[in-house]
């Protein structure tokens, strides 16, 4: 499971440093995608859930879903950790993630959250107060 956060750089070559306890979820490779307002990595049991979850109850031509998907799978790529354990980020998905040079590595259970440093700091504000009010309304 992705715990914890960490601020890490990304190098000339486009690459971040995972921490030791990320690595050990990941294993060998993963899968790098778009997600909302970031990127997301998954090892892969937790990536064919997730793609499962993404299309089950529809069509998998439904315009949504249809879009959704060409838009995941186009963008998406496997990363393997090399020996220092950075994984290579792409131009395009550090475009589309918004990231520049200073990032944070939030961990959400399954797959692991890459934020832009700057971006991050707002929303984890809002996030702690989403969960205050989650567990405040579960009763927990």
């Amino acid at each position: 499971m992705f715990v914890g956060k960490t601020e890490r750089n990304i190098d000339g070559a486009g690459r971040i440093i995972l921490p030791p306890s990320h690595r050990a979820v990941l294993g060998e490779f993963g899968y790098l995608a778009m997600y909302p307002d970031c990127l997301a990595l998954w090892p892969p049991a937790s990536w064919e859930k997730f793609v499962n979850e993404l299309v089950e109850e529809h069509e998998a031509n439904e315009g949504d879903i249809r879009g959704a998907r060409r838009a995941l799978f186009s963008n998406a790529e496997v990363v393997k950790p090399d020996a220092q354990g950075r994984i290579p980020i792409k131009e395009e998905l550090r475009v589309q993630g918004g990231l520049t040079k200073a990032v944070v590595l939030a961990g959400n259970g399954d797959h692991l959250e890459i934020w832009d440093a700057e971006t991050w700091r707002s929303v984890e504000l809002q996030d702690a107060a989403a969960l205050s009010t989650v567990v405040s309304s579960r009763g927990l």
